[in-house]
């Protein structure tokens, strides 16, 4: 775990507008992927975004152009696949109080809020033709890691659940593909 200095900005303020996504990007290798994540993040307005597969096998926080900041917790045995991260706005990387790589399947990270503070985790599941232990593995991990989240601080839970509800996406299909 990361622990940051203390700052005296607060995230978010009282009356603003938080924007919150997650997007399952398929992989950072290449740069060009990360300005696209940029551009897609700037575009939206973004203050978090969520990110799975980036297939990055490295725990790292990369500094970004404009303040933003990607926080990334990949696999410890440089194989590329899974992958998660966190890419942040320049006000959120400035309230950032600590973050953690957990795994190549979540990442946590605590931000200061006006309101108190504000935890965040983004994930990556098991699809469901994984092993069974290795889907037991991720949620109880999963399960683990929450039960250590002070019961004051917000919690926001992020990520690709790889859930299959079926290809009907009917009045849906703005948030939901064809694949289910």
């Amino acid at each position: 775990m990361t622990v940051l200095p203390r700052t005296n900005v607060r995230f978010p303020s009282a009356k603003a507008k938080v924007r919150v996504a997650t997007w399952n990007v398929r992989t950072l290798q290449h740069t060009a992927k990360v300005q696209q994540l940029c551009n897609v993040f700037e575009e939206y307005k973004l203050e978090v975004l969520g990110i799975s597969e980036t297939h990055l096998p490295v725990n790292d926080r990369r500094k970004l152009e404009g303040g933003k900041t990607l926080l990334l917790s990949g696999r410890d045995d440089g194989v590329h696949r899974q992958g998660v991260g966190l890419l942040l706005s320049k006000q959120a990387t400035a309230s950032l109080v600590e973050w953690e790589p957990i795994s190549a399947r979540i990442i946590r990270a605590r931000f200061s809020s006006v309101h108190g503070k504000v935890t965040i985790f983004q994930t990556y599941a098991p699809t469901e033709v994984a092993d069974e232990s290795e889907k037991d593995n991720f949620y109880n991990q999963l399960e683990s890691v929450l039960g250590h989240v002070p019961g004051h601080d917000t919690v926001l839970l992020l990520g690709d659940f790889n859930a299959q509800v079926g290809a009907d996406n009917s009045g849906f299909s703005s948030v939901l593909g064809t694949e289910g």
